[in-house]
C-alpha cells in the first residue's frame, strides 16, 4: 500500500485512497477534496534520462527548486516507461546514454505516440575535463550522436551541464520563469 501511494505522489497524485471495500471511504474522500479550497498546479513536469548520478541529482535539484515535478531514469527502458506514465512537458536526455537503446533511438520512440509528440526534447553530454580535452573519440562520438538526437527530433542541446547557467538555459521552457506555490 505505501509503495503505492510512493508511486503515486511521485507522479503528481495529491491524494490517495487504497483499494477498499467500503465506497463511503472513497465518496468521503471526494467530499473532502471538494470542501478544500481548489488547488491550481502549475508546475512542469519534467524527465531526466542520464546514467551519472551526481549529475541527474544536481539537476534534479535545480529543478524540483523551481516548482517543477522531476523523475529520472538511468536507462531506456525506464525512460519509455517514466515518460508514458507521466507525459512530461520537457525530457532532457543524455547523449550518451546508451543500454538497449541510443538516445536517437529515445526519441524516436518517444515521437511515435501523439500523446508525446509535443514534449520537448533537450540533450546534453557531461564529459569530463578530461575526456574534453584528451579524448576526439568521444567527442566525435557525442557531436555523432548529437546530430543524430537533432534528426530524430531534439529541439536543443544543452552541451555540458553547468549549474550556474542550467535553469537559464531552460527558461524557453517554461522552466524557471517562476516557483510554484
Amino acid at each position: 500500500k505505501q509503495m503505492f501511494k510512493e508511486s503515486f505522489t511521485s507522479l503528481g497524485v495529491d491524494h490517495f485512497v487504497p483499494k477498499a471495500s467500503e465506497i463511503s471511504l472513497l465518496v468521503d474522500k471526494i467530499k473532502e477534496i471538494e470542501r478544500s479550497a481548489p488547488v491550481i498546479r502549475d508546475y512542469r513536469k519534467v524527465l531526466i534520462g542520464g546514467a551519472q548520478s551526481s549529475v541527474v541529482d544536481q539537476m534534479k535539484g535545480a529543478l524540483q527548486a523551481c516548482g517543477c515535478l522531476v523523475s529520472t531514469a538511468d536507462n531506456s527502458m525506464d525512460m519509455m516507461s517514466k515518460a508514458f506514465l507521466m507525459t512530461p512537458h520537457l525530457v532532457l536526455l543524455d547523449v550518451l546514454l546508451k543500454d538497449n537503446a541510443t538516445a536517437s533511438e529515445i526519441i524516436k520512440s518517444l515521437r511515435c505516440f501523439r500523446f508525446l509528440g509535443k514534449t520537448a526534447v533537450v540533450t546534453f553530454a557531461h564529459l569530463s575535463p578530461e575526456q574534453i580535452g584528451n579524448d576526439a573519440a568521444t567527442l566525435s562520438i557525442v557531436e555523432d550522436e548529437v546530430r543524430n538526437c537533432e534528426d530524430a527530433g531534439a529541439i536543443k542541446y544543452l552541451g555540458r551541464f553547468n549549474r550556474l547557467t542550467f535553469i537559464d538555459s531552460l527558461k524557453e521552457f517554461g522552466i524557471g520563469a517562476h516557483k510554484s506555490e
